[in-house]
């Protein structure tokens, strides 16, 4: 029988999470939906993830899935917004993913197609856009850039992006007249709805072509826990100039660190490269999202970290787990790519368990202290603890008082995680006696409480036994079966990811439940683990006397 309750406590500032301690999966690659011809490494329907939920959500806090709105393959040249339905599965099934990873406190990050659109039946034929209660939308001809080469005709505004115009038009589909109103108002509705859908932020496709005074326009209107655009741009000075034409209000893809510190660094190798790389380097890591491929560059782009079709070859496996360990130890947010994942899972996880225990966030301190050709090491601050990256020729030898958490030909991983005390507090047994409880640390940056009396409507818990500065847990946030007053409980405090887990070890005693004594008899229960329940129930008939379930 098995009682799990969960919440999560990671504050955030919409858009922009301040010092947030997640890693993203790019949970994709091009055509890798079932059916799909790129399905070298799995195919990643919804189904596919749905089976490996459980394991995303233990190592991602983010995972961007593909576009999703009735595009034929991939996706990328969307044609209804509001139909959910893909190459990658139906509609119900993308609700249970998303439900399943939320239950594992995982978010949902929603592939985002403005730029652009495709048609029903003729260039400028176009689908109704039903948002429910956010509205309806039926766009036409006067939607579209008048200089489209879908020659529709009718519109107001020439085509306003970002380069030339082969830089901010897209030929294989409409581009969308974003000064137009109706287009603003559609685009707002658009993601107020993905957000009522269960995603908890969004990705913005190709956005050289629009200008991103409107990425803030449509963040303000729907808000989300991130947003981060996709500008390719190696140059962290173009990058930032976006960043502030969106008034700083979404990240970005920092594709100046993949240019400079991994491409033309760890690639090379030239580790040199890896000190003050990108948008890290020009301290502007908070709205950086780091990677070191995505579905665009790899096979298909000679952007591809070791050229086109070379990352995945052995003679580079080495230098792509120096890139991974690299993206996961430094701040920012990294975004580990599928193939990448489900090729070296059992390496990538330490890397992930590291930072994860350390604390290590988008707005880390990084000290370098070796930045060579040969070899890089750092030291990165975390708000549990300390990472020590070291590259090339540093990754060799010891450093006091750390422990080598992570490590392969090339890299290694050191940790140091600060003992911190944690205490809870509750009204423990009822009345209005509310005490501190100090908690036991369990050896994997996790804290417990057990087998203690659960007097009711919450608990607290802090750095030390003081009011001041602790964090509220309601019994009304807690997820699953209710906890009732007088049940005994064993708490499980996550102060890195900001989650509270608690047990019942045994039941307060009422009605025909168990109260504090164990029943007579004992028995195993099998079941299968459906994604998609909230909670396991089982009914329970002893030898003697009402049956009880749990």
């Amino acid at each position: 029988m098995f009682l799990l309750l969960c919440m999560s406590m990671t504050m955030w500032s919409a858009n922009v999470p301040s010092q947030a301690p997640d890693v993203m999966l790019q949970a994709f690659y091009w055509d890798s939906y079932p059916g799909g011809a790129g399905k070298a490494y799995g195919d990643t329907g919804w189904k596919t993830l749905l089976k490996d939920s459980v394991e995303l959500g233990e190592y991602f806090d983010l995972v961007w899935l593909p576009p999703t709105a009735n595009g034929e393959g991939t996706g990328y040249i969307p044609r209804q917004y509001s139909n959910l339905n893909s190459a990658f599965g139906s509609e119900a099934d993308l609700r249970l993913l998303i439900g399943s990873l939320k239950r594992r406190n995982s978010r949902a990050i929603a592939d985002i197609v403005i730029n652009h659109c495709g048609n029903r039946s003729s260039n400028c034929d176009f689908y109704t856009m039903d948002f429910g209660t956010y509205g309806s939308f039926t766009p036409d001809n006067t939607w579209v850039t008048t200089d489209d080469e879908g020659n529709c005709g009718g519109g107001s505004h020439a085509d306003a992006g970002y380069g030339s115009y082969d830089d901010y038009n897209y030929s294989a589909a409409r581009d969308w007249d974003h000064k137009n109103a109706n287009v603003q108002a559609m685009c707002r509705a658009y993601l107020k709805w993905m957000k009522a859908q269960g995603y908890d932020g969004w990705r913005y496709d190709y956005c050289k072509g629009f200008t991103h005074d409107h990425i803030n326009d449509y963040n303000l209107a729907a808000g989300a826990y991130i947003s981060v655009m996709e500008y390719w741009d190696g140059n962290s000075d173009v990058l930032q100039s976006r960043l502030n034409d969106a008034s700083w209000n979404t990240m970005v893809f920092d594709f100046s660190t993949k240019y400079n510190a991994l491409n033309d660094g760890i690639c090379k190798p030239d580790y040199s490269k890896c000190k003050g790389a990108g948008l890290l380097g020009a301290g502007k890591s908070k709205y950086a999202v780091t990677f070191i491929d995505n579905h665009d560059t790899f096979t298909r782009n000679n952007s591809e970290f070791g050229g086109q079709n070379n990352s995945m070859s052995s003679d580079l496996k080495d230098r792509l787990l120096q890139a991974n360990a690299y993206i996961l130890s430094m701040p920012g947010i990294p975004c580990v790519f599928y193939p990448h994942w489900v090729t070296h899972k059992d390496a990538i996880k330490k890397m992930i368990e590291a930072r994860h225990m350390t604390g290590v966030h988008s707005e880390s301190v990084v000290k370098d202290e070796y930045a060579e050709e040969g070899g890089y090491q750092a030291t990165i601050v975390g708000k549990n603890g300390y990472i020590v990256l070291q590259l090339g020729n540093k990754a060799s030898g010891t450093i006091d008082g750390f422990t080598k958490y992570a490590s392969g030909n090339g890299y290694a991983i050191w940790t140091y995680v600060k003992e911190t005390e944690y205490y809870m507090k509750n009204n423990w047994g009822g009345g209005s006696d509310w005490t501190w409880k100090k908690m036991t640390g369990a050896g994997d940056g996790t804290y417990k409480l057990e087998n203690v009396v659960f007097g009711g409507t919450g608990v607290n818990y802090n750095t030390s036994d003081s009011d001041e500065g602790n964090t509220w847990v309601a019994l009304a946030d807690f997820k699953g079966d209710a906890i009732s007053a007088g049940d005994k409980v064993t708490f499980t405090l996550n102060p890195t990811a900001g989650t509270v887990t608690a047990k019942k070890v045994e039941a307060g005693g009422s009605g025909d439940e168990p109260g504090g004594d164990e029943p007579a008899e004992t028995m195993t229960v099998y079941f299968v683990n459906v994604p998609s329940w909230s909670a396991v129930k089982a009914f329970v008939w002893p030898a003697e006397g009402s049956a009880y379930k749990e």
